[in-house]
């Protein structure tokens, strides 16, 4: 995380913006983070502590995204979700489109593909991110359960 902290520190430097204390706790919390997040969850797990408004948290989100430090998703429902990219390599992610779970998980075989395709195109690959929709087992569960079903 240090090292993540000291390069976004360069890249906001280089586009003239400040390292403020609100952007330090946000990107602290953010790159400690193994899940994905809305904007929401996120201003919700800092605003009594830190005192940090939601229209920094939102004007932050965009300030890392754009500088590559966050990945934005939009799995439907109206809902971005952001995750950070620290540390990570290419995943895919199953979406339950009941309950909303996300479920992520990296796949050399899906992996080995997207580099013979890329290869095949003459596509240079830095990263991806697919999204599968389906429904976890317990919304599966819930689904074929029946009205009147004990």
């Amino acid at each position: 995380m240090r090292q993540d902290m000291i390069k976004l520190k360069e890249e906001l430097e280089l586009r003239g913006l400040k390292f403020t204390r609100q952007r330090k706790v946000i990107a602290q919390k953010i790159f400690s983070m193994r899940k994905h997040f809305t904007a929401e969850e996120l201003y919700s797990m800092l605003r009594k502590k830190h005192h940090v408004s939601r229209a920094t948290i939102y004007r932050t989100l965009d300030v890392l995204a754009s500088m590559g430090f966050v990945e934005v998703h939009d799995f439907g429902q109206g809902r971005r979700y952001y995750e950070s990219i620290s540390g990570k390599t290419s995943h895919c992610h199953f979406i339950c489109t009941g309950c909303m779970k996300i479920i992520e998980f990296p796949s050399d075989e899906i992996k080995d593909i997207i580099n013979r395709m890329a290869r095949k195109h003459n596509f240079t690959v830095n990263r991806y991110s697919i999204n599968v929709y389906g429904l976890c087992e317990e919304c599966a569960k819930k689904m074929k359960k029946q009205p009147g079903d004990a």
